[in-house]
């Protein structure tokens, strides 16, 4: 196991303030990750591990034993692990002993089964959907009611883009199929579904084509983004976006993480960090992680989360922690399309990303103590 720190600096050209971006390497493929009392644990290849946001003192072996961990929750001391693929666990926020977990039935079935338990594993139930789920599910809990639970995926089965929405409100006793309705006619899948933390019935998505809002407990949707032009490409259209959180120390801002589209020269995928301060109605790029191109098979970032004010997320074998994203400067507060680098055109000479990583394709440059988006 690593135990590497790296940081990096985010300059401020308005205030001069500098931050320190946190990588850490954990040396192995991360299946699923966690945050319990300000420490984030992670399934890795050879079991458990751990990082300290408190400490920050390196990475460690939480467990002894060196297995492949897929997936898994804790709950003080007791750890429920996942040993296949397929197996996920899912834990109640506001109640710990309440978790949930799905596997596909197998035995060539098509579909996941999905059952509860009200203390932490000993004992588990079927929840009150009788019917086998046709995708692996996602959940969202609303912070406001603990009863409320909203499930969500993706159709696996079937040769379209058909998501699913489900919604109990009476803690999976019995669920009803929310007949959603999206204010455009874009093919989307739900990627992350939040609950506002201080707005019952308040959503917001991160999709395949855009964010969206709902204000009615996700029975209906608007499109928030998706036709914008990011800085350094021409239009993109819809826009892809991984995940989608709020503030959990500022309910009135939300963080979203969109991964980019690239050009024919990039050897990396560009991710862009969006800020919005005013519930979702307005968005500011304020940061940009380039993702390295891999020869082997990767993740993607995710797990886009807050956790006392800060951002955390992995992709691969890495963590990510912003402390402080209220303090990013926004890139620009009007996206504006430019043409996309090319190999015959003279690129700026220092050009960075977010970590502070140097790239010769880049967009954002610093030069003598201002940043801006380089032409």
């Amino acid at each position: 196991m690593k135990h590497l720190l790296t940081f990096f600096a985010v300059l401020s050209a308005m205030t001069g303030h500098a931050q320190q971006v946190e990588t850490i390497e954990f040396g192995l493929p991360i299946h699923s990750m966690r945050i319990y009392d300000d420490t984030v644990f992670a399934a890795t290849n050879q079991g458990m591990a751990y990082y300290s946001l408190k400490d920050k003192d390196g990475v460690h072996p939480y467990t002894d034993v060196c297995v492949v961990v897929y997936d898994f929750v804790k709950n003080g001391s007791r750890l429920l692990e996942a040993g296949s693929a397929g197996q996920c666990y899912y834990q109640h926020p506001q109640q710990p002993s309440r978790v949930y977990k799905s596997q596909p039935i197998g035995s060539g079935v098509m579909g996941y089964t999905f059952s509860k338990s009200a203390d932490f594993g000993r004992c588990w139930w079927t929840t009150g959907y009788e019917q086998e789920l046709l995708g692996r599910p996602s959940m969202a809990f609303n912070p406001m009611n603990t009863d409320e639970v909203l499930l969500y995926g993706l159709n696996e089965y079937v040769d379209c883009i058909c998501p699913f929405l489900l919604r109990s409100a009476d803690g999976l006793e019995t669920f009803a199929d929310v007949d959603f309705q999206m204010g455009e006619d874009r093919l989307m899948t739900f990627l992350q579904l939040v609950f506002s933390p201080d707005d019952d019935g308040v959503l917001m998505a991160a999709t395949t084509k855009g964010l969206a809002r709902s204000n009615d407990h996700g029975l209906t949707w608007k499109y928030l983004t998706g036709t914008t032009t990011l800085p350094g490409y021409v239009s993109i259209g819809e826009q892809y976006f991984v995940g989608v959180c709020f503030d959990d120390m500022r309910p009135n801002l939300i963080y979203a993480l969109e991964m980019a589209p690239r050009n024919s020269v990039m050897s990396f995928t560009p991710y862009y960090i969006y800020r919005s301060v005013d519930g979702g109605s307005s968005w500011q790029v304020v940061g940009s992680v380039n993702m390295p191109d891999s020869s082997g098979p990767t993740t993607g970032m995710r797990g886009f989360q807050c956790y006392q004010g800060k951002l955390v997320w992995w992709a691969d074998c890495r963590l990510f922690v912003i402390s402080e994203p209220q303090l990013l400067i926004p890139i620009t507060n009007t996206p504006t399309a430019m043409p996309a680098p090319s190999a015959d055109v003279e690129q700026p000479q220092m050009v960075y990303d977010l970590l502070g990583r140097s790239h010769k394709n880049g967009r954002i440059r610093v030069e003598k103590g201002s940043k801006y988006i380089a032409k």
